[in-house]
């Protein structure tokens, strides 16, 4: 007797090349068999699907959502789960400081499945702790200017923060740079390579910082366009309106570009022009914070069908947000997937159609005629919405 089938339903799983009516059934808190027709009465609980599509839970690359510990973060069951979201990494809110808190305090008490990123800063993204004009970006920029380069001397601590990650790797994938100097950017490179681990860097201070980013590491904003005053001008894939040929090199070499939408990076014009050369984006992720949950942001389903207006297939960006991020962080073998055996997440969508304007993080709009909407969710074999 199976605890729950979910029947019906159009599934899409790229991990095995599946769009198609199947069913999927689950015991415990892993999924027991996908094949067709398997009959209610072998269910204690049927969810019919017919009319929907059926994905495995979605994996959000790129979130921040170390409630109660950094500013700039939201709650994973409010603002992810509830949306098909299933997994969400946290990409570098804290540092070594604070990392046992976010285990302790928010991993542990959280029905989304939470990992993270660790900050190479030892505090996290600290810029965001305060609000005001008095702490902006640009004021975050000017203190790091005038700090006679002994920035990184302050904020980081390579031995503690490569000893954090050997001591939680099963909550901690990897290291994070964010936006701040090239030397943190040097640090965050040398200590991804001690811990022996992957390196999520935000797409700044390029073409320059592309020397410290290898293959399995993750571009994120990658389709930003905005002027980076560390830099000194627009330091991400566009340099004169023309692709950098640095990251035709990189994407060939393995190195993952993730979208990182974000409140101010995703370009229509820039991933357009990404697209069209041929660099579509290998994981999509929302960048969703305290400041973006509502538009243009909103929520990875959101994202997905923004990509949908782009250009992108429905098995790709299923593919995205799935299967790709579970294994871009070492997690295939546990979500990502409808294989027997993997994780119970499950996120059930309706494909909408009709006129959607989708608008990217400068006011640019695209019309859009697919969105989806969450149905249900099941997340470690337990239904949490209908």
């Amino acid at each position: 007797m199976y605890d729950l089938v979910v029947r019906n339903g159009t599934v899409i799983d790229p991990s095995q090349g599946i769009n198609e009516k199947m069913d999927v059934a689950v015991i415990g808190t892993r999924i027991d068999s996908i094949e067709r027709n398997i009959p209610s009465s072998s269910a204690a609980r049927v969810i019919d699907a017919s009319g929907l599509l059926v994905f495995p839970g979605l994996v959000d690359i790129h979130t921040h959502v170390a409630a109660g510990l950094a500013g700039l973060c939201v709650e994973a069951d409010i603002h992810c789960l509830p949306k098909g979201v299933t997994t969400a990494v946290d990409a570098g809110s804290t540092g070594h400081l604070l990392h046992r808190a976010f285990i302790d305090r928010v991993v542990s008490n959280s029905k989304t499945r939470l990992l993270a990123f660790l900050n190479i800063e030892s505090l996290g993204m600290i810029e965001s702790a305060r609000t005001g004009k008095e702490w902006s970006s640009e004021r975050w920029a000017e203190l790091i200017t005038i700090s006679n380069g002994r920035y990184d001397e302050w904020f980081v601590n390579l031995e503690e923060t490569i000893a954090a990650i050997r001591e939680n790797s099963s909550a901690l994938v990897g290291i994070k740079w964010a936006h701040h100097t090239l030397n943190t950017f040097r640090l965050a490179r040398k200590a991804a390579d001690i811990a022996r681990t992957r390196l999520m860097a935000e797409n700044h201070q390029m073409p320059e910082g592309m020397k410290y980013v290898r293959k399995g590491d993750i571009l994120t904003h990658i389709f930003h366009n905005y002027y980076n005053r560390l830099a000194g001008g627009y330091d991400g894939l566009l340099e004169d309106g023309e692709i950098r040929q640095e990251f035709f090199t990189a994407y060939r070499k393995g190195v993952i570009f993730d979208i990182g939408h974000g409140r101010s990076s995703f370009s229509w014009d820039v991933a357009e022009k990404a697209m069209a050369e041929g660099l579509k984006p290998h994981t999509i992720s929302t960048d969703i914070w305290r400041e973006n949950v509502g538009s243009p942001v909103r929520n990875l389903p959101y994202v997905m069908s923004k990509m949908l207006c782009a250009g992108m297939s429905i098995e790709e960006i299923v593919a995205a947000s799935t299967v790709t991020p579970a294994r871009v962080i070492g997690m295939e073998r546990v979500i990502g997937s409808l294989k027997p055996g993997m994780a119970a997440d499950i996120s059930i969508f309706r494909l909408e159609t009709g006129r959607f304007i989708f608008e990217d993080s400068y006011g640019r709009k695209r019309k859009g005629s697919r969105m989806l909407r969450v149905k249900s969710v099941i997340s470690n074999g337990t239904l949490l919405s209908s």
